[in-house]
């Protein structure tokens, strides 16, 4: 849903509403201050914790990776 556009935090809800699990958008967070604690480098990781937590575009942040 996050990847057709949908806002990261309404797909959840809507999600949720329907009984399905959403994953990974807590541990996220978690894996991203880690990360950074550590000094480590996790460009897709980092990613996938733009579009979650910093509405970051999906197709902006897609194209970074590359």
């Amino acid at each position: 849903m996050v990847g057709s556009g949908s806002d990261p935090e309404h797909a959840a809800r809507d999600m949720e509403a329907r009984g399905l699990t959403v994953e990974g958008v807590d541990s996220a967070a978690d894996v991203h201050a880690l990360a950074a604690e550590r000094g480590l480098e996790l460009p897709v990781h980092d990613a996938v914790y733009r579009v979650v937590h910093e509405q970051a575009p999906p197709d902006t942040v897609l194209d970074a990776l590359r």
